[in-house]
């Protein structure tokens, strides 16, 4: 199995399926959308439930918005 290009991921990763010719175009798409991925405050809520010392939690964020 050959792996994918930087770009092929990126645009996969972004439901852009093999439509690599928007590849170019992303850094104008997404100029305006600062937060993308997980709203922090969902997260925090969610440990709060979950977690009897959520303090305690530590968490890794990894690749997460722009």
């Amino acid at each position: 199995m050959q792996m994918k290009t930087v770009e092929e991921s990126v645009v996969t990763a972004l439901d852009g399926g093999a439509n690599l010719e928007i590849f170019p175009y992303l850094p104008y798409i997404l100029q305006d959308l600062w937060e993308i991925g997980t709203d922090p405050e969902t997260v925090i809520s969610i440990i709060g439930r979950h977690f009897q010392s959520p303090e305690q939690v530590t968490m890794l964020d990894l690749g997460c918005g722009k």
